[in-house]
């Protein structure tokens, strides 16, 4: 579909514009000319009297529907020059990220990861509006908010940070035209919807490589409780392949909810004398307690136990005593979403499935040093 296509979107909601007030039949027309080119970003609109001529309307009628496409950032006015098309309008500028939890001050940290990164776009001219409560079925949270912005067509694209199975009926999945892409393993509720995700199949062997590299002979591991069973046995099996023990109890889970019991569990792994001396940590939000009941052992770290721990960068979280940090670029996830938004923009396919790959942190640094050196080049 040609852009000229997606920009009449507001023009074909015929049961919509039916019930629409005049105001917004105006608002409606010259935002669908913005969203097709018709009106480019810093172009001047007509004048207020050869809008109320076209439509065969009046002055009070023309400046509410102005009042919208303004407040919906479309359009600027300057005193005494008139009114502008904004030079970032919204449909090539700003993202929704949609959070599926109601409560943004209880997100694990996974998602605070992406909430903060997100607010870092803006120096590149591209805006994330965040909606919590998009995954609750009762139509909660920023749902309404969020169906809004879709709907006026205010959004360059939207980005799912979970799976959306639980709007798979709703029109935040099926308004044409608005490019989608979901965080999550697999896209369950649309096939045409891309997913990317962090790879965690790529990140227990990088662990376990590193600790056998250490030398290190008996791991444990530490992983949120909502991991499936079929991640314990992945991790046994991948440590007994580089002959590396691990006795079925070295293998524990906390849920992120109750993430403070992870100081008690990582006390009594190194209890007896006949102890892990290596650890893994895959959930971050398990790292500042789990690394607190390291602190009250009277282990040397990483003499004793080499620590690998889960990590969202650029984002740790605290550890009380040394850490290996291995995990995610979500800065890169987020960029990996908007070019998947924007092939999709030209009609391009992008995959189906996107995989992130575990890095440790020095890996991250040559990657972006890489990245700004080919920047430079280019």
């Amino acid at each position: 579909m040609s852009p000229r296509e997606h920009s009449r979107i507001p023009s074909r909601t015929g049961a919509r514009r039916a019930a629409a007030t005049p105001a917004a039949q105006i608002a409606d027309a010259v935002r669908a000319r913005i969203l097709d080119g018709s009106l480019a970003p810093g172009e001047r609109l007509p004048t207020h009297l050869m809008i109320e001529k076209e439509f065969g309307s009046t002055s009070p009628t023309v400046i509410k529907a102005m009042d919208v496409l303004r407040a919906q950032g479309f359009i600027r006015s300057e005193r005494r020059r008139g009114v502008f098309v904004a030079e970032r309008p919204p449909h090539r500028h700003q993202y929704a990220l949609a959070m599926e939890f109601a409560d943004p001050s209880n997100i694990s940290q996974f998602y605070v990861a992406m909430r903060n990164e997100a607010a870092r776009f803006a120096s590149a001219g591209k805006y994330f509006t965040i909606f919590y409560g998009i995954g609750d079925n009762t139509r909660g949270g920023d749902y309404q908010r969020l169906l809004g912005f879709v709907k006026s067509h205010q959004l360059a694209g939207l980005i799912f940070a979970q799976s959306a199975h639980a709007v798979a009926n709703s029109p935040l999945l099926h308004e044409p035209n608005i490019p989608r892409v979901v965080v999550a393993t697999e896209s369950q509720h649309n096939a045409e919807v891309p997913a990317v995700y962090p790879d965690l199949a790529s990140f227990i062997p990088k662990a376990l490589d590193y600790l056998a590299s250490r030398g290190r002979k008996r791991v444990a591991a530490l992983m949120a409780a909502v991991h499936p069973t079929q991640t314990v046995d992945e991790f046994i099996t991948a440590a007994a392949a580089l002959g590396l023990e691990c006795r079925p109890h070295w293998v524990q889970g906390v849920h992120p909810a109750g993430a403070r019991w992870a100081k008690n569990l990582t006390t009594l792994l190194m209890h007896d004398a006949d102890r892990p001396d290596g650890l893994v940590i895959l959930d971050d939000n398990l790292v500042e307690h789990a690394t607190a009941g390291l602190a009250a052992t009277e282990l040397s770290i990483p003499r004793d136990l080499d620590v690998v721990a889960h990590t969202n960068f650029p984002w740790p979280t605290p550890a009380a005593v040394p850490v290996r940090r291995l995990g995610y670029d979500v800065r890169r996830l987020l960029e990996l979403c908007i070019e998947r938004i924007e092939s999709i923009r030209r009609n391009d396919q992008p995959p189906d499935q996107t995989l992130l790959p575990a890095l440790f942190e020095e890996e991250l640094s040559v990657r972006s040093t890489l990245t700004q050196t080919a920047g430079a080049a280019s």
